[in-house]
């Protein structure tokens, strides 16, 4: 038996994969040996959906399931694209592609070539890639006019991307190869950044450190301990550590940022407004969602 994973038509952001998962508990738990991602013709995989897709797909592999990702063969316009941004030089080597794997890589060949885009970066346990928060801090400020809000965000984008590269290479605790990606949408008059990896996931670090830092949050639920860790800060090291999340939370509110974390089966929508970040309802928080390792973090700017 195969486990499909049938991607809606349109444009498909993180969500929208979400919901083609379905209600199980997800691949990665599922009794079928095999897994199928379908990609129609008219879908368009955005960037924190197309890293999400990469890094489930390498888990899968990674615990010997057959991965096929399945392409129309009429339209290879989201194929084309998944190529340039440097999708397929990520995917493991065992994940079969039809009709084929491209013969070269168009990330390897324009890299750079478009200030709008920068391409999937590797963010491998063992090296740190000292470069990427510039590139990701330029990418974004060339997309922003010229005045004072660009030198806000130019000056707080930086610490931000290099909040969130750090915290994959000393959080991660996997041997899979983490992803970062930055896309600029200019007939939606946004940017978004994806951050993802496959590591136990942020909640799964920290809660054996709360009954020895903070007792009183032991009973706390993983939504309400996010928000906590959000407002408040929280380390695995106790107080005075670390710290990651509210400071990501800070540079969100400084740069009007909306922000989602997807847990291993959690997540969380913030909307950056009136100087905070909000859940603007119900609607925004998921929970027993098909499991995903790691931590996906995902930030959307308003250009103007």
């Amino acid at each position: 038996m195969v486990y499909r994973v049938d991607l809606p038509s349109g444009w498909i952001a993180g969500t929208r994969f979400e919901l083609a998962l379905g209600q199980r508990a997800g691949p990665l738990r599922s009794e079928e040996s095999a897994v199928c991602f379908s990609v129609p013709a008219d879908g368009a995989v955005m960037v924190d959906a197309g890293v999400r897709l990469l890094s489930l797909a390498n888990q899968l592999d990674h615990i010997g399931k057959r991965v096929t990702l399945e392409f129309c063969h009429e339209d290879t316009s989201t194929y084309d694209y998944l190529n340039r941004i440097g999708f397929f030089d990520g995917l493991r080597p065992n994940v079969v592609v039809r009709p084929e794997r491209p013969s070269y890589s168009a990330a390897s060949r324009y890299q750079g070539a478009n200030s709008r885009l920068v391409e999937i970066a590797p963010l491998c346990p063992s090296s740190l890639d000292m470069s990427l928060p510039t590139r990701l801090e330029k990418a974004l400020v060339r997309s922003i006019r010229p005045g004072a809000r660009r030198d806000l965000i130019g000056a707080a984008a930086f610490d931000l991307f290099s909040e969130l590269v750090g915290n994959v290479y000393e959080h991660s605790s996997s041997q899979l190869t983490g992803f970062a990606v930055l896309q600029v949408y200019k007939n939606g008059n946004s940017a978004r950044i994806a951050v993802s990896d496959s590591g136990d996931g942020l909640l799964e670090t920290l809660r054996p450190s709360l009954p020895t830092y903070y007792p009183r949050l032991v009973g706390l639920g993983p939504t309400q301990l996010l928000m906590h860790a959000f407002r408040d800060g929280l380390s695995r090291h106790g107080k005075g550590h670390g710290a990651g999340l509210k400071r990501c939370a800070d540079h969100a509110i400084k740069l009007g940022a909306n922000l989602e974390v997807r847990l291993p089966v959690n997540s969380l929508r913030l909307i950056a407004k009136r100087g905070a970040l909000r859940t603007a309802d119900g609607a925004q928080v998921h929970q027993n969602m098909p499991l995903i390792w790691g931590t996906h973090i995902v930030f959307d700017f308003r250009l103007d």
